[in-house]
C-alpha cells in the first residue's frame, strides 16, 4: 500500500491552490493545508510538518527563495518544490542553490505531477532530462573534494557558481561560508580576468560574437520555418449554462511529434494561452479539470485531512474526452468555445 504523502502549497493565488488540489485527485498525495507566503504559513507548515512543501514561484524570487530558506532551518525534514517558474537558467540555479529540490511546470500533467512529487517525497535527485534536473547537476557541490589548497578549491567554485549567475548571497548560501569571503574570492577571481592579455581578450570577443550569430540564425530559422510558429489560444468556458468560475483546460496534441501539451487556467470562465506557449498547427484533444470546492471542514480524518475533491466536469470533457479543436497553420490566433451541460 502507498504511504499518503502529506503536502502544503503556499501561494496567494486561491486558483494555484484548487489545481494543485485537482492534480492530487485520486491520489495518494493529500493537500493538508494552504497560505500565502508569510508568517501563518510558515507556523502551519512548522505545525503540520509536511513532507512536500510546494511554493508558487509567481511571486518576487527574493521572497519565495527566502521564505524556502527558512523552511530549511524550521521545518528541516521538509523537501521544498517550486510550482510555475521561470524558465530562467539563472533562476532555476538560484533555486537549486537554494537547496530548492525541484521545479514544477505550471501546465504539469496529472502523472508528472503524480511522480515528481513521489521524488521529492523520497528525495530522489531530480530527472537530468527536465531543464531544472540539468542546472541542479551543474551547480557544484557545496563541499569540494580533497585539493592541495582548500582555497584553491573554494575559489574554482566559486567560480563555477558565478559562470551558472548566482550573486554572492547565494554562493555564501550554497556554501554554507561567511559572505565576506565569498566576496575575497569573487573580487580575485573577476581581478584575474581582467588581467588577461589583450588579443586572447579580442579573439575570444570575437569567437563569442560569431557563436552568438550563429545561434541566432539557427533559432530565428527555427522559429519562423512553416509549422513551427506558436499560436496564442483563448476561449471561453461554461458549466451548466454559467461561467466556469475555476478550473484548468489542456490542450494535447494528436499527431505532432514531439507531443505538444499546453494549457491555461480558468478564470470566471475565460482562459488564454499566449503565444510563448501556444500551440503549433495540428489538431487537439481538450481535456477540462474543475474539482468541487466545499466550506465544509468537518469532512476530513481524525488528522484534519481533506479527502481529494471530486472533478465535476464529466469524463467526456477530461479523462475520456471526445473533445477535438484544430489549429490552423494560417491563424494568428485561435478561438475556442466549450459548452459543458
Amino acid at each position: 500500500m502507498t504511504q499518503t504523502i502529506n503536502l502544503f502549497v503556499v501561494s496567494e493565488e486561491k486558483h494555484i491552490t484548487d489545481r494543485v488540489s485537482s492534480l492530487s485527485r485520486g491520489s495518494h498525495i493529500a493537500v493538508v493545508g494552504s497560505g500565502p507566503l508569510g508568517e501563518g504559513s510558515m507556523q502551519a507548515i512548522a505545525a503540520i510538518r509536511p513532507q512536500v512543501c510546494l511554493i508558487s514561484a509567481r511571486e518576487a524570487e527574493e521572497q519565495y527563495l527566502a521564505f524556502a530558506r527558512r523552511l530549511f532551518k524550521d521545518v528541516p525534514n521538509t523537501t521544498v518544490v517550486l510550482f510555475g517558474p521561470s524558465d530562467d537558467p539563472k533562476i532555476l540555479a538560484r533555486a537549486a542553490a537554494s537547496k530548492v529540490w525541484n521545479c514544477l511546470p505550471e501546465y504539469v500533467t496529472y502523472p508528472e505531477f503524480i511522480q515528481l512529487v513521489t521524488d521529492a517525497d523520497a528525495r530522489k535527485p531530480p530527472n537530468n532530462a527536465c531543464l531544472f534536473g540539468k542546472t541542479a547537476a551543474a551547480v557544484p557541490p557545496a563541499h569540494a573534494g580533497p585539493t592541495s589548497s582548500h582555497a584553491r578549491g573554494l575559489r574554482a567554485v566559486v567560480g563555477k557558481c558565478l559562470d551558472l549567475g548566482l550573486h554572492a548571497d547565494d554562493i555564501a548560501w550554497h556554501l554554507n561560508a561567511d559572505i565576506d569571503v565569498i566576496r575575497d574570492h569573487i573580487a580575485h577571481i573577476r581581478q584575474k580576468k581582467s588581467r588577461a592579455p589583450y588579443p586572447w581578450r579580442r579573439i575570444g570577443y570575437g569567437a563569442l560574437a560569431a557563436a552568438v550569430l550563429v545561434i541566432a540564425y539557427k533559432v530565428g530559422s527555427a522559429l519562423w520555418s512553416p509549422g513551427s510558429q506558436r499560436i496564442a489560444v483563448s476561449g471561453k468556458v461554461t458549466y451548466a449554462k454559467q461561467p466556469l468560475d475555476n478550473g484548468l483546460i489542456e490542450f494535447r496534441s494528436k499527431k505532432i511529434i514531439p507531443a505538444v501539451i499546453a494549457g491555461a487556467v480558468i478564470q470566471d470562465g475565460e482562459y488564454e494561452i499566449p503565444s510563448l506557449k501556444g500551440l503549433l498547427p495540428g489538431e487537439y484533444v481538450v481535456m477540462i479539470f474543475s474539482p468541487e470546492t466545499s466550506s465544509d471542514k468537518s469532512s476530513g480524518d481524525d488528522n484534519g485531512i481533506a479527502p481529494p475533491a471530486r472533478e465535476r466536469i464529466p469524463e467526456q470533457y477530461n479523462s475520456s474526452s471526445t473533445q477535438r479543436r484544430e489549429v490552423r497553420s494560417d491563424a494568428k490566433k485561435e478561438y475556442f468555445r466549450f459548452d459543458i451541460p
